[in-house]
């Protein structure tokens, strides 16, 4: 025969109870508890620097001819083929004889051999240049240069006859008057040909601007709701991130940021509800974390990865292309992550 509980032990047994409801309560209610793990990251989150690997294009050779620089000549003297985007950030000539005046460099398109007829692509300012041997002249930033793939002519223009560049060999370049106060004409004119070789005359490029970059990164848990993508800049400019699907490099475009000014100096972050589409669920897999910069400053963050860390494309400033083709593989790795969190049903935890 069942007896009624009396009062004081049905009161502790309704305080247990409830004691125990408020104690699970919030494990249900938490958007954190009951989650596989608290919000992480993928991709590279440590810091590089602007130390960009740089790459030669020219004869780096010490020639052994020795004709002088002529005053108020346009000098097209190397022919270049560079096979994906490039940032000039230099010029160096090798001087047999002390050089001590002022020069102004610039870049015209090749058509079949020649830069006749092509339109510039840049030219500098002037550039007030002393030495003897290899001498190094570094471009103020206003005036790098910035080549996609293709065939180009190195140039220089100098306001005084004086030293002698080295040169040598029997390929063809070409020269015509032009005042040195007046730069470099739109278009290349009709020019006086010359087969005396290549000078030693190079230039010294980066890839930064003028492309999109991308780092392999690798996300190891399914059903990642990803949350934010970070990008470090050392200097301010203006930016763009994506996150691509992989195929042996960057392939489909999964989601893409807007326009974002950088700051300086920091970790810069941006929401995956402020981009398109607004949310962004994967699976564990390989991704690829791209970025665009629209500014010559040194502002992407670099480290030198593996080969076929990195991936990198001609493109001008904007949108992101649905589908990343063409690409050229590479081993940098950029300060680039996002952040992702998962969630899994909270009774795993007592399998």
């Amino acid at each position: 025969m069942l007896q009624k509980v009396r009062t004081p032990y049905r009161n502790r047994i309704i305080f247990d109870l409830l004691l125990i409801m408020f104690t699970i309560l919030p494990f249900f209610l938490s958007p954190t508890i009951g989650s596989a793990e608290a919000a992480t990251t993928f991709g590279f989150s440590s810091t590089g620097s602007t130390s960009y690997p740089a790459t030669n294009y020219g004869d780096t050779n010490t020639e052994t001819g020795a004709p002088s620089v002529v005053a108020n000549i346009i000098q097209a003297a190397n022919k270049i083929t560079v096979s994906g985007p490039i940032t000039i950030q230099s010029f160096v000539l090798y001087f047999q004889a002390t050089y001590a005046h002022n020069l102004k460099f610039a870049v015209y398109p090749d058509n079949g051999g020649t830069p006749v007829g092509q339109t510039l692509v840049k030219q500098t300012g002037g550039y007030s240049v002393s030495g003897t041997g290899w001498v190094t002249v570094t471009l103020a930033t206003a005036d790098y240069i910035n080549l996609s793939a293709g065939t180009y002519w190195l140039c220089f223009l100098g306001d005084t006859t004086a030293g002698t560049v080295r040169r040598a060999g029997t390929t063809t370049d070409y020269y015509v008057g032009q005042t040195y106060s007046s730069g470099y004409p739109a278009t290349f004119p009709s020019a006086t040909s010359e087969t005396q070789g290549k000078y030693s005359f190079y230039v010294t490029s980066v890839q930064v601007d003028g492309e999109a970059k991308a780092t392999k990164a690798s996300l190891s848990k399914n059903s990642a709701t990803i949350n934010s993508m970070s990008f470090y800049s050392h200097a301010t400019g203006n930016f763009r991130l994506a996150i691509y699907s992989d195929s042996s490099g960057p392939s489909s475009k999964l989601w893409e940021s807007n326009s974002t000014a950088a700051t300086a100096s920091a970790w810069n972050t941006v929401q995956i509800s402020e981009g398109t589409p607004s949310s962004l669920t994967l699976n564990s897999g390989t991704y690829w974390l791209a970025w665009q910069w629209d500014s010559a400053n040194s502002g992407p963050s670099y480290t030198a990865g593996s080969s076929g860390d990195g991936n990198c494309i001609s493109q001008t400033y904007g949108a992101f292309p649905s589908s990343w083709s063409g690409g050229t593989s590479s081993s940098e790795e950029w300060s680039i992550y996002a952040t992702y969190t998962t969630t899994s049903d909270f009774f795993q935890i007592f399998e």
